[in-house]
């Protein structure tokens, strides 16, 4: 830290969280599609999503109540079980070979020079592209903002910290309400996916405007204050 500086440091950590995140999560699913033929998959892939969806509750709350000091230990401990789970099914793979993995004797190939040529040659590869670029960027944004509002607002590190997981709580929450009551499903298969991508980034640009015109308005409010002082 002292080499790096906090800044520096905490640049470097978030940075590495992120890529490991989506790292993580795409090597899960590859893993579990070659791990489990179609009937498992139709049967346990639903329930491993519950548990993810579990998780998304379960994280924040755990985030609220455990001190920052703590936070570091916590992730560590939940990684090193995510580890031990995936070597006892790499274990059990060994043991219970997938017949759809090599039925037909051919090794699906490909490396990531073939996917990026993909990329230029398929329209819907470049908009999915597109649309995560653009997604992320809003995301990162939304981040910041918050980022800046909880710093005004909150005087301790510890409060920030509560404030974070309180976010991503109700968050979570929402989404799970939505699945679960069905309202997603509804607009998919009511509306197609085109709507379903269509109305969250509405909400969004309706939720960073309101945000913009606030910060105008507080700017002029405050460049108001410092005329009416200097008058």
């Amino acid at each position: 830290q002292e080499q790096l500086g906090a800044r520096e440091l905490g640049i470097v950590f978030y940075v590495w969280v992120s890529v490991f995140n989506l790292f993580v999560v795409s090597l899960f699913w590859s893993f579990m599609a070659d791990l489990y033929d179609s009937v498992q998959s139709r049967r346990l892939f639903p329930v491993i999503a519950l548990g993810g969806t579990a998780g998304s509750i379960l994280g924040p709350i755990i985030a609220s109540v455990v001190p920052i000091e703590g936070l570091l230990f916590a992730s560590a401990t939940m990684l090193l079980g995510g580890i031990g789970c995936t070597l006892a099914l790499a274990r059990w793979a060994r043991g219970n070979p997938n017949p759809e993995r090599h039925a037909d004797g051919a090794i699906i190939g490909g490396n990531w020079w073939a996917g990026l040529k993909s990329l230029f040659t398929s329209p819907f590869l470049r908009h999915m592209v597109a649309l995560t670029l653009l997604s992320e960027a809003v995301g990162t944004m939304a981040y910041g903002l918050a980022a800046d509002y909880i710093k005004a607002n909150f005087v301790d590190a510890e409060a920030r910290k509560t404030m974070y997981a309180h976010i991503d709580l109700m968050t979570n929450t929402l989404i799970v309400l939505m699945q679960g009551f069905g309202i997603t499903r509804f607009i998919l298969s009511r509306y197609g996916v085109a709507v379903g991508l269509v109305v969250p980034s509405v909400f969004n640009f309706i939720v960073l405007v309101a945000v913009a015109k606030g910060e105008a308005d507080l700017v002029r409010g405050d460049a108001q204050i410092g005329d009416g002082q200097r008058l």
